[in-house]
């Protein structure tokens, strides 16, 4: 089974071409105009409107590693990872229910990586 996220490899790949060229700060503004793009996309499939609590959408955010050397985008929300690939449910009332995956960045990521990486690459090359 092919990994949702095989663009990411095909970044690599790029970002290793243009690592002794573009310099690691550039590199690194590159991770975050991709990471910023598809943060944006994302916080953008839901609309605030007549609700009184954020949604879980609108807590995607990236940061920065403790290293600062790569950019890591993720949820803002603790269960959002568990709503993302399901997860067993605790608690005496339901215990070992399974609930199902209802991924929302791995689709998303598939049809936006052409976008994220020519983004990347825009800023690599200046």
């Amino acid at each position: 089974m092919a990994d949702d996220f095989e663009g990411l490899q095909r970044l690599a790949n790029l970002l290793e071409g243009y690592s002794e060229n573009a310099g690691s700060a550039n590199i690194l503004r590159a991770q975050q105009a991709g990471a910023e793009y598809f943060c944006g996309v994302m916080r953008s499939k839901t609309s605030p409107r007549g609700r009184s609590r954020e949604h879980m959408l609108d807590s995607i955010t990236y940061e920065q590693d403790v290293q600062n050397t790569e950019t890591v985008v993720g949820w803002g929300k603790f269960y959002g990872r568990m709503v993302e690939s399901g997860h067993r449910a605790g608690g005496w009332a339901k215990a070992g229910k399974t609930v199902m995956p209802s991924p929302h960045m791995k689709p998303e990521f598939s049809k936006q990586k052409d976008q994220i990486i020519g983004r990347m690459v825009a800023v690599l090359k200046g």
